[in-house]
């Protein structure tokens, strides 16, 4: 539709800089929604099923829906009308309009934004936080809109100067990023996260794992610190190295455990 992207919302495409969303939406009133972030190359989405599957994990654990409209042609439409070959694509259902209080209205509400990719970003420097990642809260490892506790904590790792922040679980062991799985070489071994900590089962986590190219531990997150090497994963940013925890730089920095991340993905693709 424009240079800037693409949107469609409840089945029509719509100019993505126009407020059209209700007033008394729930995704804007009690945050009740989920979503999905996807990376577009070429024009196509070529983790489109493991997004979908998780999608459907989260508004079977929300309780949203059902849904009117196909999510693969509403995708497939904004990334066409976009005009754009490399895109980030977000996908965002909310409970809809709704009366006051956490009461449902009757259907949800489904935005679909696709929009340029920007550059990779540099190495990262993590802080650990002394807060904790509740692996046993009733939509652990759902991705909703209610983001309130993500964006607090990015602000406070941009106050000393860090780019993200490295979360333990209940037990103090490594659970996540605050938008990304953590990769660590601890002994030799690239290993991440279970799920019994609490992290999202993220869709690049997936393909290490199935690759073996990664393993899950549980890790205490006090040894982040003594890791040879760390990397972040997501959908859209890929794999971003991490150069410092606490302050501390680690001894490599974009060495091969980031190398072996990428080739698994690009082989993936």
């Amino acid at each position: 539709m424009t240079a800037a992207g693409a949107a469609w919302l409840d089945g029509e495409l719509v100019d993505p800089g126009a407020t059209l969303v209700a007033l008394d939406d729930h995704g804007l009133t009690v945050g009740d929604g989920v979503f999905e972030t996807l990376l577009v190359r070429g024009g196509r989405a070529p983790a489109w099923e493991r997004h979908a599957a998780r999608l459907e994990t989260a508004l079977a654990a929300t309780g949203i829906g059902p849904l009117e409209h196909d999510l693969a042609d509403a995708v497939a439409t904004v990334v066409a009308a976009s005009g754009l070959d490399d895109a980030r694509v977000r996908i965002t259902i909310t409970s809809g309009p709704g009366p006051g209080g956490l009461r449902r209205g009757p259907r949800p509400t489904v935005l679909v934004l696709a929009t340029p990719l920007g550059p990779p970003p540099p190495p990262a420097a993590v802080v650990t936080a002394p807060w904790a990642r509740n692996e046993r809260g009733p939509l652990v490892g759902v991705k909703t809109t209610s983001y309130g506790e993500a964006a607090a904590l990015l602000a406070r790792a941009a106050a000393v100067g860090a780019d993200d922040v490295l979360l333990g679980d209940t037990r103090g062991r490594l659970s996540e990023a605050i938008t990304a799985n953590v990769v660590v070489e601890l002994d030799g071994s690239a290993l991440t996260p279970s799920l019994a900590c609490g992290c999202l089962p993220g869709t690049v986590r997936a393909v290490l794992l199935e690759a073996g190219t990664v393993e899950e531990a549980e890790i205490p997150l006090g040894r982040v610190r003594e890791a040879s090497e760390v990397v972040l994963t997501s959908a859209v940013a890929g794999v971003r190295p991490v150069a410092h925890v606490d302050g501390t730089a680690l001894p490599r920095v974009d060495g091969p455990l980031a190398a072996h991340v990428r080739a698994t993905l690009d082989e993936g693709d």
